[in-house]
């Protein structure tokens, strides 16, 4: 997932990337808390889009994240992102999703998801952004 991510990242590398890795939103100076820190990326992400928000090991972030956390970027995600929002979303995991999962594949197998894109933009701009307009998920296994 970790390598999968790197090679995601060099190819949109004309995009601003925010990270929502736990120690950059703990250590983020500009905000108050980890929940303020997640908001501040997603506003940034879309006044600079396009862009990338990138949660590396979300597994392991999930589990970490307390319960307003998670709320906050369940939250941020749904209010402030929609599908004309050219910013990508790129989440690695460690382990397999839970057999509950709804992203379509079933626990235990391994693998993950990988978001690709096809390379076109459709506002034609990007400003060399690289592949942010159609965006598809696909497992790796």
């Amino acid at each position: 997932g970790r390598q999968v991510a790197a090679d995601v990242l060099h190819e949109l590398e004309g995009c601003m990337v925010y990270s929502l890795e736990m120690g950059v939103l703990l250590g983020d100076a500009a905000a108050h808390n980890a929940e303020e820190a997640v908001m501040n990326a997603v506003k940034e992400a879309i006044r600079n889009a396009p862009s990338v928000l990138y949660i590396p090991q979300l597994d392991a972030w999930w589990n970490a994240a307390s319960v307003s956390l998670k709320a906050t970027l369940m939250s941020a995600l749904s209010t402030h992102l929609n599908s004309n929002t050219p910013v990508l979303v790129l989440a690695t995991m460690d382990s397999a999703p839970p057999a509950n999962d709804s992203g379509g594949g079933s626990g235990g197998e391994g693998g993950g998801d990988v978001v690709v894109g096809d390379g076109e933009e459709e506002d034609g701009g990007g400003g060399g952004c690289w592949g942010i307009g159609r965006i598809g998920r696909s497992r790796v296994r």
